[in-house]
């Protein structure tokens, strides 16, 4: 492919824009091209069109072929130039990677405030109402123990007239009432906070 190319730079006495196209591609008389040692990429017109002119001044059985000539090469794509960033573009994209990272950062924190905020007044609410809860137990407790002891010592009367028995009869009736309401009030209250437990744990793994 040298000597072609030296050739029709020889030949290239009246074509000077061929001419200084195939110019940094000729040999040193040592083999060896202007700029370096180094093999040059040329492109497939540029060397077609100096095959033609080589061809021109040959007879046909001593004319080359394109495919001769190219034997022994490979095929070489330059690589894709990647555009220089100005600075005021680094600049311009910094300014918005900060401030996309400020407003992540605030709704981040603003979530976080709201969810506290929701949480504080939720357990508030969940106390009082709790209280309010105990409070109507108790006092359902004692109405039902002072019913059940007006109940029974009124009753009393038909089997005996002496009061001392009949105030010990509604004593007894009344506070075992008490007692197993009070019983079921704290099982009921056992299985609530169980089930909110329950559901706590389930609420942080998810």
């Amino acid at each position: 492919m040298a000597a072609v190319i030296a050739q029709a730079y020889d030949q290239l006495e009246l074509n000077s824009k061929l001419r200084n196209q195939l110019e940094p591609y000729r040999p040193n008389p040592t083999g060896t091209s202007e700029a370096d040692s180094t093999p040059q990429a040329i492109s497939f017109d540029l060397l077609r069109e100096a095959l033609v002119v080589v061809n021109a001044e040959l007879p046909p059985p001593e004319r080359r072929r394109l495919v001769n000539v190219l034997r022994g090469t490979s095929v070489y794509i330059a690589p894709k130039a990647t555009p220089k960033r100005s600075p005021e573009f680094v600049a311009h994209l910094e300014s918005i990677r900060a401030e996309i990272a400020q407003k992540d950062y605030l709704r981040m924190v603003n979530g976080v405030s709201i969810n506290e905020k929701n949480r504080v007044g939720s357990s508030v609410a969940q106390e009082l109402k709790t209280v309010n809860q105990n409070l109507m137990v108790i006092f359902n407790i004692l109405f039902s123990m002072v019913a059940v002891y007006a109940c029974i010592y009124y009753t009393a009367r038909t089997m005996t007239d002496d009061m001392g028995l009949r105030v010990l009869f509604g004593l007894s009736f009344s506070f075992l009432v008490g007692a197993a309401e009070a019983w079921l009030y704290t099982s009921k209250m056992h299985s609530v906070e169980l089930a909110d437990q329950k559901r706590g744990k389930h609420e942080l793994f998810n």
